[in-house]
């Protein structure tokens, strides 16, 4: 849903800036093509797979109301766009460095099994960076010799092309900076050392496993999509769909169906608190489930109780925290302990 938001906002920041310029002035060729290379920024800012979401997300926020309210600012100057540009620079600097701070954070992480690929994920980022960098050029050179209308449609069909390469590579994972051959040969490799790793030290593997698992659970949150099976997750941490259902079965003590289902339902708990106006058939489908009798199963199994009466207990802690103005504790899911391995 989050990475959903953030070619949302891409395109949201490319529709508002098409319209200012429509609005308060002729629409140009060059407008049309610095409006699209706003939009494409913010869907440069989508995370690599080992990255959290959120500093992505407040960024492409900040981006979407920044710039904007910038054009609107300086709709009539003549030097808009460079000002813009600008600030898009600036930004970009501030998250490149954030993202590259927070990578080293942890040495450790810098010499898992899968940091190959993720080195590979860095390169790519620097490659989109570089070609927008050039894109950019180009389009301000054109304006400042007034080339023809021409020019400047040949620049708008390469940045559009562009943007939707970005797009497929944030909805695909594809990297585009080596061939599928090539990453497909590398994911070989990872699954294969993490296969040998597992024979040499099978339980320090399979906590690494299980450790990989619940990183890519609450990152990516791919619980919401109904139909999320064991090999989806497996395939997300580039791990054997053996080991990942060992990693789970023997750390948390359950079967992988279950597991999924108390994030399912943590998170439908998570909505109920935010707007309990929601219907339970809602709640089931935002969180993932595929019908509401699986959800009122997996919801009774971990609230011993029904999402219906769940709401109107919450409700009622509501009511009385107000009359007793204090703040009353949250109710949480029962969570499912892990085994105890002797």
């Amino acid at each position: 849903m989050y990475y959903a938001t953030i070619r949302i906002l891409s395109l949201l920041v490319m529709v508002s800036m098409v319209i200012l310029d429509w609005a308060f002035k002729p629409l140009t060729p060059c407008d049309l093509c610095f409006d699209v290379m706003c939009g494409i920024a913010v869907c440069l800012l989508f995370p690599s797979s080992y990255e959290d979401v959120t500093p992505s997300l407040v960024f492409a926020l900040g981006y979407t109301a920044l710039i904007p309210l910038l054009a609107l600012l300086l709709i009539h100057s003549h030097s808009r766009n460079e000002v813009i540009f600008f600030l898009i620079i600036i930004l970009n600097f501030v998250y490149a460095v954030y993202r590259g701070s927070s990578k080293f954070r942890n040495i450790r992480s810098l010499f898992r099994i899968d940091a190959v690929w993720c080195s590979v994920e860095d390169y790519a980022r620097m490659f989109f960076d570089c070609v927008y960098a050039m894109l950019a050029i180009l389009l301000l050179m054109a304006q400042k010799n007034d080339l023809g209308a021409w020019a400047f449609y040949l620049l708008l069909l390469m940045m559009l092309g562009f943007y939707l390469l970005v797009v497929v590579r944030a909805h695909t994972g594809k990297t585009f900076f080596l061939s599928i051959k090539k990453e497909s040969e590398i994911k070989d490799i990872i699954r294969s050392n993490m296969a040998a790793a597992a024979e040499e030290a099978p339980e320090e593997h399979l906590n690494a496993v299980y450790t990989r698992v619940l990183r890519y659970m609450e990152r990516k949150k791919p619980y919401l999509v109904d139909g999320f099976n064991v090999e989806d997750l497996a395939e997300g941490i580039f791990c054997n769909r053996s080991y990942v259902s060992k990693a789970i079965n023997y750390y948390y003590g359950r079967n992988f169906k279950q597991f999924v289902n108390y994030y399912r339902v943590c998170y439908a708990i998570e909505l109920m608190r935010r707007d309990r106006r929601i219907k339970v058939i809602d709640l089931a489908m935002m969180s993932g489930f595929h019908s509401v009798v699986s959800f009122n199963m997996a919801f009774k199994l971990f609230m011993n109780t029904t999402p219906s009466a769940y709401s109107a207990q919450l409700h009622a802690r509501e009511n009385a925290s107000k009359s007793n103005k204090q703040r009353t504790p949250a109710l949480k899911p029962i969570p499912i302990p892990p085994q105890e391995k002797s």
